[in-house]
């Protein structure tokens, strides 16, 4: 049975991490060899990865590289794009990558077809309100993998939004109120997007919305059908909801959630934008799948990027991942890497459910730059803990004004060099910056939907090849089904009270 620390190439890593930190600094490296920017970078279309400024070399990499293979990566590689069960504990295939293929399914097709005509519809006045008016604002209602991809699309593609967009995620009656407010039933469409039809979070806050605008319609719930679409694999309970069969579009079993942007859970996007838009990005995430696939695996983004991540993890010993887009627009990027990293790969069994001896996934944390600069990098710097930090950056602004691009791009270089080579102050130490302190930078030419769509695909196959290393199933979740489960029996507990204290409550929960 595959254990990576029975490995050659492990146990010989281990045993060369040591010795690296021990005789070696990254600007020793920088030092002694000669082209290293240049062998340690990639450029794939229109984004670029800087790998140098980690405490890496070659013999490291080509190790690493060992290790993938004595791992089965190619084989298991080619098994997630050949649609083959690899979502063992769910005996599911996995097939996001065909949501955004060049030659997609007929099903896939279909469903595209259908996404481009209703999106049309709307944008043309073609499907309007209940009272004839013509739909200004979309709530697209989710959470996690339902919210977080099309949430990070809309803002990263600020293109003039017609109707204008908005997302519905959080239970706390406080979100849904506040976006009542501001909007007009008779011109507003709801997107209930849930794969199950069951999440709680989602139906709770579908079913106010329901009401909100039934009420305004004096209690006719065929106003219903003019205002809610949904997103679904459950299609009897969203025609029970009082959604039109035309309106409801499938999600298949092998999407996972945090991995479903690319299908029909991405609909707001090209009702916002135009379906063009939507296109764009999925043809950028598809070079991306191709680049992973056919790239030799010391040139290829997604596996250098993991591999990076692994010595990290499991040999420099870090416990945590920065990631901080120097760039407003990506400003949802560190959470939605949050969940589709820490979802997929924060796991404690191998694929067979034995216990690991080693560690998995770090912690997720981010903010944009330059904010972040005046949060948390004051513990980047001079923190006891290393934290590794994923820089991204644009070339080129959206949206050149005065100075603001040259100093962002001043800023984002300078903290990268700044974290590699420290500044020695014996006099002081208080002011002293021992450095040695890794990153990687990430350089988009342009925000475009293409880039998007390869970065976030970057990403998505970084988090599946560490899977394969560490021997964990990445696509199931049910580190989140305990917590549901007692909150539903907590739920009673208070429901069954007619005054009580919430202290009250937790007391009673822990008998």
């Amino acid at each position: 049975m595959y254990n990576p620390t029975n490995t050659y190439s492990w146990k010989y890593l281990e045993k060369y991490a040591d010795e690296l930190k021990e005789t070696k600094t990254i600007q020793d490296f920088f030092d002694e060899e000669l082209g290293r920017f240049e062998m340690m970078s990639i450029q794939e279309d229109g984004i670029f990865l800087d790998y140098s400024k980690n405490l890496i070399n070659k013999q490291a990499i080509d190790l690493l590289i060992g290790m993938l293979r004595e791992a089965d990566f190619e084989n298991y590689r080619s098994k997630l794009f050949n649609g083959d069960i690899i979502n063992n504990t769910e005996h599911r295939a996995v097939l996001h990558t065909g949501l955004r293929s060049d030659k997609p399914s007929a099903e896939v097709s279909e469903v595209l077809n259908r996404i481009e005509e209703f999106s049309n519809k709307i944008r043309n006045g073609e499907f309007n309100g209940f009272s004839g008016e013509k739909i200004t604002d979309v709530v697209n209602i989710g959470i996690g993998g339902s919210d977080l991809g099309p949430k990070l699309v809309i803002e990263a593609l600020h293109h003039e939004q017609s109707p204008k967009a908005h997302f519905l995620s959080n239970i706390d009656s406080s979100q849904i109120h506040d976006l009542m407010s501001e909007l007009n039933p008779e011109t507003t469409l709801f997107i209930i997007s849930s794969k199950s039809f069951t999440t709680q979070e989602t139906l709770v806050n579908a079913n106010t919305a329901r009401e909100w605008v039934i009420k305004h319609f004096g209690g006719d719930k065929n106003c219903v059908d003019s205002h809610f679409i949904a997103v679904s694999s459950n299609v009897p309970k969203a025609i029970e909801f009082g959604i039109n069969k035309d309106n409801i579009f499938p999600i298949w079993d092998w999407v996972g959630g945090r991995f479903s942007l690319w299908s029909a859970i991405g609909i707001v996007i090209p009702i916002c934008f135009g379906m063009d838009i939507f296109k764009r990005l999925l043809a950028g995430a598809n070079k991306m799948d191709n680049h992973f696939l056919n790239a030799p695996l010391d040139k290829n983004i997604p596996v250098i990027m993991a591999l990076i991540g692994v010595w990290h993890r499991n040999f420099m010993n870090y416990e945590t991942q920065a990631l901080i887009p120097y760039d407003h627009r990506l400003r949802t990027m560190p959470t939605w890497l949050q969940q589709v990293d820490m979802e997929s790969n924060g796991k404690s069994v191998n694929k067979s459910g034995k216990k690991l001896s080693y560690k998995t996934g770090p912690i997720i944390f981010g903010k944009t730059g330059t904010e972040s600069q005046h949060y948390f990098f004051q513990l980047l710097h001079q923190g006891k803990d290393i934290a590794p930090v994923d820089f991204i950056v644009c070339e080129k602004s959206n949206n050149e004004i005065g100075e603001h691009h040259n100093i962002m791009l001043a800023n984002v270089i300078a903290q990268a060099k700044a974290l590699m080579v420290g500044r020695k102050n014996d006099k002081n130490p208080h002011k002293n910056f021992d450095g040695n302190r890794p990153s990687n930078t990430i350089i988009l030419e342009e925000l475009t939907p293409e880039n998007l769509g390869g970065l976030l695909a970057a990403y998505e196959h970084k988090i599946f090849t560490q899977g394969i290393i560490w021997d964990v199933n990445s696509f199931d979740q049910f580190g989140v089904e305990l917590g549901k489960v007692l909150a539903s029996e907590v739920l009673e507990l208070i429901n069954s009270k007619d005054k009580f204290k919430v202290r009250d409550i937790i007391k009673e929960s822990l008998k």
